[in-house]
């Protein structure tokens, strides 16, 4: 999923002035080797999204 559809999801039941707060390569810390290569594969990354419920 792209960032664009996770804000629309949040935005469908109800949230606003949705936004992106931080990103993190939250995979980069992992001790497995392969995990962290197989996230960079797919461009893996965590993010935090804030929002008012209205």
């Amino acid at each position: 999923m792209e960032e664009s559809d996770y804000i629309d999801s949040f935005a469908e039941v109800g949230f606003q002035d949705i936004r992106r707060i931080d990103q993190l390569d939250y995979f980069s810390g992992s001790a497995s080797e392969s995990t962290r290569k197989v996230a960079e594969g797919f461009g893996a990354t965590s993010i935090t999204i804030v929002g008012q419920k209205g």
